[in-house]
């Protein structure tokens, strides 16, 4: 499945913490593709914010900036492809 799509946004509620930052680091690297992490709960989890960020992978606290980001990647994408 993850061969049939260009992105992963994801909105999850598990626990933030070392390990996953790292899985989700590894799956961006497999797949060679971006990953978006959506917080559940985002004020209880700042500290799982900064692990996924310094990992390489974006997260956010509310849907629509994902969605502005990956329009955003979507944009940069056409403008390199057209030069």
């Amino acid at each position: 499945m993850l061969k049939e799509v260009d992105t992963i946004v994801m909105f999850i509620y598990a626990r933030y913490d070392d390990y996953f930052a790292e899985e989700m680091k590894s799956l961006r690297d497999e797949m060679g593709k971006p990953v978006f992490i959506i917080l559940g709960l985002p004020g209880n989890h700042r500290n799982g914010m900064r692990l996924l960020t310094k990992s390489g992978v974006p997260s956010f606290t509310l849907p629509e900036r994902a969605i502005k980001a990956v329009a955003a990647i979507v944009r940069y994408s056409k403008y390199r492809h057209q030069s």
